[in-house]
């Protein structure tokens, strides 16, 4: 049995460290002469850049947000649940190179392919965290699960378009903001109810 807490310490650093490496790919303008024109057109320059960076935070900040979810009757964990935990933390410190390869070549479905399967495995390891959890609370369990599955098929969905209309292809995983949305609307909904107002 492995301590949950030091799992946890150990996740909240490692989503800091690869959430913070994320920006570095986005480099400030230095080509610019100086006046507004210039300064716009470099800053719409980094927009292949920029999209990729948005799309892996909206990922990691999903991810970590499930894991801190996580209750358990017990303050330790199994050996499988560790060991896919840190197998999900491995792939987690990949995103900042993912990101920063599908940034740079953004139309080459090979550098989509790598980004996408990164993401995927993120969602295959995560998957397996839950399904590994014995002493979880099952409270939030379907939405997890569902947030997990989208992850993993937007992401083979997206290695499948690359191949064929590779400058769409990032966008079919903004289908891993569909939990985010479904979340925020029941959130604004029990919040509208009459019985909800105290």
């Amino acid at each position: 049995m492995y301590p949950k807490a030091r799992l946890d310490a150990l996740t909240d650093g490692i989503f800091a460290v690869a959430m913070t490496l994320l920006v570095l790919e986005l480099r400030v303008p230095e080509q610019a002469s100086g006046d507004n024109a210039s300064l716009w057109q470099e800053l719409k320059d980094l927009s292949p850049k920029f999209f990729p960076y948005v799309l892996s935070f909206l990922v990691l900040g999903q991810s970590w947000l499930a894991k801190v979810r996580v209750r358990m009757a017990s303050e330790h964990v199994t050996r499988t649940y560790a060991v896919a935990w840190l197998a999900n933390l491995f792939f987690i410190t990949c995103v900042p190179f993912s990101t920063m390869l599908v940034g740079r070549y953004g139309d080459v479905p090979v550098a989509i392919c790598v980004y996408a399967g990164n993401m995927g495995m993120n969602g295959v390891t995560a998957l397996i965290m839950l399904l590994s959890m014995r002493e979880a609370h099952r409270e939030g369990e379907p939405e997890r699960l569902a947030g997990v599955l989208v992850l993993i098929i937007s992401s083979a969905l997206a290695a499948l378009v690359a191949f064929s209309v590779p400058q769409y292809a990032l966008w079919v995983l903004l289908l891993n903001a569909a939990p985010v949305f479904s979340r925020t609307a029941r959130v604004v909904r029990q919040s509208r109810r009459p019985d909800s107002v105290e």
